[in-house]
């Protein structure tokens, strides 16, 4: 405030126009300004302290740490991630040990096995005619405690005929089981081997009774 605003100031206070409260928010209240260029002359001054300011410290005033730095450091170390700095990557060639890529099995198999020429020769090995009459004594027993009247009984060829069957499906895909039958489409090695119906009939009778088989430890591998 200038001299002449102090002077308007207390002659409004002697004549009452103005309390004594009222001029204490006066006081602290803002200047106006005449005019624009005092304004500007007054923001270019403000700036130019500031400059000043900045100038004076040279931007070597350290940066206001951050809220999570401290919660950081008083985690333990044993949480802590391993930092990528930690690790020495170096180029060279990869030492391996030949012990470890060494089969360590037995070798030497039995004169029976290395006779062993085609499929179904290693197929007949593990599947002989031991194995596969047990597996047909066990199926026919288990059909007739399902079904007593049951009279169709399978047989030893059969089962042949219905493993090669599920050998022949797993590789020769069609939309269906009866598909294989169907005259546009028809698929020789199944359709002349035996009908769909008997097909049907045995896979749904007879699966492999596998609780009394425990005693062929050959193949329980």
């Amino acid at each position: 405030m200038n001299d002449e605003d102090i002077s308007t100031l207390l002659w409004r206070l002697e004549n009452g126009e103005v309390s004594e409260d009222e001029s204490d928010l006066d006081e602290d209240a803002l200047d106006y300004y005449d005019n624009v260029g005092e304004l500007q002359a007054d923001l270019e001054r403000e700036n130019q302290i500031l400059e000043e300011i900045l100038t004076e410290n040279d931007g070597t005033a350290p940066d206001p740490p951050l809220i999570f730095d401290e919660l950081v450091e008083n985690q333990p170390h044993s949480n802590a991630t391993p930092s990528l700095r930690d690790l020495i990557w170096k180029k060279k060639n990869l030492d391996l040990v030949d012990q470890a890529f060494t089969f360590l099995g037995c070798t030497d198999y039995p004169p029976i096995i290395m006779n062993l020429s085609t499929p179904y020769q290693y197929f007949s090995y593990f599947f002989d005619e031991s194995l596969l009459a047990r597996i047909v004594t066990e199926s026919n027993k288990y059909a007739i405690q399902k079904n007593i009247n049951f009279s169709e009984p399978m047989t030893v060829l059969e089962l042949r005929k219905y493993i090669g069957i599920l050998i022949y499906t797993s590789v020769y895909h069609y939309p269906s089981i009866r598909s294989y039958w169907a005259n546009n489409v028809r698929f020789h090695p199944i359709a002349d081997t035996m009908t769909v119906n008997r097909l049907l009939i045995m896979k749904v009778t007879y699966p492999v009774n596998i609780l009394n088989m425990t005693d062929y430890t050959k193949y329980e591998q």
